[in-house]
């Protein structure tokens, strides 16, 4: 790779980091583009390289590259479709499609974790797109539930962004149980999206993260002897 600057370098050769900057990207960056580029448009984009990292992270075999391509060449049409056929049905049907391949990419890095007997940086690197994959898993939810069922959420005090972003915002305060209150649900069915979210959230860290600081102390001990 001659003198390849080695951060690049590691996001090339490692799977799981370079799905963790993919959405890193997407989460992060997205509204502070927007000026640049469309907001749909830059979303879409951004949501594609998740696409191509997500395939790419949990190819481990030809039998996972099969199986989430199958899921990810639907998902990737209607995402795109729906910049050209506006209906409700198109966005319904992308974002359906973007959950189930986006659940499939999540319980694969899961089952990796979850089996995996030493704590390595690509466990850690797994650990954080999970949880970041989940928070935009429940974030389309949240917009599916918005779009079939309008006025399932209200903003207090003024605008507070819009569309998609919106959810993703939503998502991670509730996720990781922070709360601010400038986003509510007005629908028992919005209400209970967000409690089970935050008990999503609340199990992850005292199931998968307890069990990998379990394994680092029991690798510790055991180095030690």
């Amino acid at each position: 790779m001659g003198h390849r600057h080695p951060v690049l370098k590691r996001i090339i050769y490692n799977r799981l980091l370079f799905l963790l900057a993919t959405l890193a990207l997407y989460i992060g960056l997205g509204p502070f583009l927007r000026e640049f580029i469309k907001a749909r448009v830059l979303m879409d984009i951004l949501f594609t390289f998740i696409l191509i990292s997500g395939t790419y992270a949990i190819g481990q075999n030809k039998r996972q590259i099969i199986i989430s391509v199958v899921f990810a060449i639907p998902m990737l049409i209607s995402i795109w479709i729906a910049h050209f056929i506006k209906t409700p049905a198109t966005a319904v049907t992308a974002d359906v499609l973007t959950i189930i391949f986006l659940t499939h990419i999540t319980l694969v890095i899961l089952k990796n974790i979850l089996t995996e007997k030493e704590i390595t940086i690509d466990i850690i690197f797994s650990a954080v797109a999970a949880y970041l994959l989940m928070g935009v898993i429940w974030a389309i939810l949240f917009s599916l539930l918005d779009v079939s069922h309008p006025g399932s959420f209200s903003v207090k005090d003024g605008p507070l962004g819009s569309g998609g972003y919106l959810f993703i915002y939503y998502s991670f305060t509730t996720l990781t149980t922070l709360g601010y209150g400038d986003v509510l649900p007005l629908t028992d069915k919005a209400a209970a999206l967000a409690i089970f979210e935050a008990i999503t959230g609340q199990i992850y860290l005292t199931v998968v993260i307890a069990r990998l600081v379990g394994l680092h102390i029991s690798q510790s001990v055991t180095e030690k002897k």
